[in-house]
Formats: C-alpha cells, structure tokens, sequence
C-alpha cells in the first residue's frame, strides 16, 4: 500500500482523490464529498458544521490536500484542485468499476482534445510520429473503457509490488505507465504490416539518433 493511503491519513486521501474523478472542485465540494462519503457520521451532527471542519482538517498547512500536491497526485489551477494523470491512474484502482466514471473521463477527454492536437503540431516527434490516420485511432483509444482498465490494472500492480508511487513525479509515473501500455500494444498485435509500421521505424530511427549523440 502507498504511504499517502496508510493510517489516519487513508479514509481522506482516498475520498479526496475519487472526489476529483468526477471532475475539478473547489476545497468545499471536496468537502461535500468528504462528508457525504466517509464512514463515521454521528446522527445529532449538522451538516454545515461538519462540513467546514473537513475544510480545516484537509486545506491546513501540512494536510491532506498539500501533501496529495506535494506528492503529485493533485495540482491547483483557478482555486480548483485537479487530478495529475498520477492521481487519476491511483484514484482508479478505488472505484469498482472504470465505467463508473467514463462519462467524466469522455468529457475531460473532448475538454482537453484541442490542446492535445496544438501538442502534437508543436512537436516535431509527434509530427513525424503520427499522420492523421494514426492520430485519430490513438485519440479514440484514449476515452475507451479498455485504456482506463489496462490503467488500473497496472497501477493496481505497481501498488501491490510496493512500487515506491508517493516519491514520483508526474511524468516519471507517465513514462512508466506508457511503457507499459506500449508493451501491452506489441504483444497484442505485431506490429508489422499494420498502419503501426511506421510508429515502429520512427521510433527506431529516434533510438539510432540518440545513440549516435551518446556515443558522439
């Protein structure tokens, strides 16, 4: 199990992360989430109160929300705190089940499409890497129920290996889950022969290049 979901700190930190599944927030409706979610609730309580204490107990100073932005698995943009592709992938493996949440993963998906095109126009890699053909295909994996599963299940395995998650940065836990869903890519269809050919020799051209430097 990962530090951020040991002792006290557990029940918070996992209903923060699933609160945000759905969606950005502000520190109240995670709170809402919070309350209306968590195990232990006294009848005699109001929900108001109690909902302005979970703000105090999550958004102090060295709480649980810093240390889940601390540790990357969360971020702050315009007062909404947002998921890290870390956080998502961790904040999977607590729902039942990835269709659960599909709707807000499809939505969060045509949100961020445009920004996801001007990337790969950007970039002369993922220019040369993708033609349009290949582009549309990767992008409409990317909001399919399988991906989000293949996500969990991975990270589920990383968790359970004891894979130390807390001390990554976003992008290393990124690289090391692409890996692993490009593998899974290669074992599931050869390569060869397919409209994939041409992301194999691009990126074998790419690794003779960086060979060359090193060596240079």
């Amino acid at each position: 199990m990962i530090g951020i979901f040991q002792h006290k700190k557990e029940q918070y930190n996992k209903l923060i992360l699933k609160s945000l599944l759905s969606g950005p927030k502000i520190t109240k409706q995670i709170a809402e989430y919070v309350y209306s979610n968590r195990k232990e609730r006294s009848i005699t309580e109001r929900r108001g109160n109690e909902v302005k204490k979970i703000i105090s107990t999550i958004s102090k100073k060295d709480s649980r929300l810093e240390e889940l932005k601390n540790k990357n698995y969360v971020f702050q943009e315009d007062n909404l705190y947002k998921l890290t592709m870390k956080g998502k992938a961790v904040a999977l493996t607590l729902v039942d089940s990835v269709y659960d949440v599909m709707p807000y993963i499809i939505q969060e998906h045509r949100n961020t499409l445009p920004e996801t095109l001007q990337l790969v126009k950007a970039n002369p890699f993922l220019k040369k890497l993708l033609n349009q053909e290949m582009l549309r295909e990767m992008l409409k994996i990317a909001s399919t129920p399988e991906l989000y599963q293949r996500v969990k299940d991975i990270t589920n395995r990383l968790m359970t290996q004891g894979v130390d998650i807390d001390s990554m940065s976003d992008l290393e836990f990124q690289n090391i889950l692409a890996s692993e869903l490009f593998s899974s890519l290669i074992r599931k269809r050869s390569l060869e022969g397919t409209r994939f050919n041409k992301m194999k020799d691009v990126l074998l051209d790419d690794l003779k290049h960086y060979e060359k430097e090193l060596k240079g």
